[in-house]
């Protein structure tokens, strides 16, 4: 698949946005729903700071609509449509944290302790929401074999959560809890991106090329060979056809020039290029900030890293996913 810098943008702004608001709400919880225990000034800081992220996130997501200004028509198909679900819990954890954070600067006499537990337990359920939503709009596509597993709904949840509790570090370095909750998200968020890439590892090329030209991402030039996920259970021109063993060659392209399914869903990408960039993403996601987490001089910039190491996860998510058309245009498996 091609990637989109907007929706890569969007995914790893709005996740780690998310996660810090609930690395904030589960701190407040901690200390029995105290009000605003961190201080007013850093509770405030923080949620206006996730606040800013998911918005430029959601921004920057519109960027990848053929018509921006019809968006709000997005949000009509929430039955059925889990972009639509995004966008509407979305919505609402933007108007629950806005509540949170005027319940704080006006403060009403005996409103606050009242209405505080309540307005952050639903603002944390309603990010869990937008994060599980994100995931699931991949993970339901069953045309997409590497996106098509639970594997990443959750590491859409760990890897937003992750994040945002290595921001909350830049206000709270030294708070146990918080380094503790930034710790366990952090574990999870690799072992989950580990057990997804062990599920689908980079394999060596398919035989049988396509005849129509497509975009290259190797970093060594158009034409070498292209990393391709596969498991056990992957899709192949010939399993569709269960009553011959004979392999299926494409002679000729329906047309003789490039469409929209050969621009977006032909993307290839060179094998070796795929695992220099996997070594990256540990890197720069999990190992380097796991190293800053363990120095207290420098684990309140640990979140720089590991941003950097999501969004060249978040690009290599989708330049490795490979759609089933493929198989029209030549390809022997996905």
């Amino acid at each position: 698949m091609r990637p989109a810098l907007s929706v890569i943008l969007f995914t790893v702004l709005s996740g780690a946005g998310l996660g810090l608001a609930n690395a904030l709400l589960v701190l407040d919880f901690i200390e029995q729903f105290s009000i605003f225990p961190v201080g007013r000034a850093i509770y405030a800081e923080a949620l206006l700071s996730a606040l800013v992220l998911v918005l430029i996130g959601l921004g920057s997501s519109t960027l990848h609509l053929a018509s921006p200004a019809k968006a709000r028509r997005a949000l009509s198909q929430w039955r059925t449509s889990w972009l639509s679900r995004e966008g509407v819990t979305a919505l609402l954890f933007l108007a629950l944290a806005i509540s949170l954070l005027l319940l704080m600067w006006f403060d009403p006499p005996g409103l606050a302790a009242l209405l505080q537990p309540g307005l952050g337990l639903a603002t944390l359920g309603s990010a869990w929401l937008v994060l599980f939503s994100t995931g699931m709009i991949y993970a339901c596509l069953r045309t997409v074999p590497f996106w098509h597993t639970p594997l990443v709904p959750l590491g859409y949840l760990a890897m937003g959560h992750a994040s945002g509790a290595l921001l909350l570090l830049w206000w709270l370095p030294q708070a146990p809890l918080a380094l503790l909750h930034a710790w366990l998200w952090l574990v999870l968020a690799a072992l989950l991106k580990g057990l997804h890439w062990l599920r689908f590892p980079v394999f060596d090329p398919a035989p049988g090329a396509s005849g129509i030209a497509t975009a290259t991402a190797t970093g060594r030039g158009p034409g070498i060979a292209e990393a391709i996920p596969t498991a056990a259970s992957g899709t192949s021109a010939t399993s569709a056809t269960p009553a011959t063993r004979s392999r299926i060659r494409l002679l000729d392209a329906g047309h003789t020039h490039g469409n929209f399914l050969t621009h977006e869903f032909m993307f290839r990408i060179g094998r070796s290029f795929a695992r220099s960039l996997r070594l990256a993403v540990w890197l720069l996601a999990f190992l380097l900030p796991a190293l800053m987490l363990s120095s207290p001089q420098w684990r309140w910039l640990a979140a720089l890293p590991c941003i950097a190491g999501l969004l060249l996860e978040r690009w290599l998510f989708f330049a490795e996913a490979r759609h089933v058309v493929r198989l029209f245009y030549g390809e022997q498996r996905i």
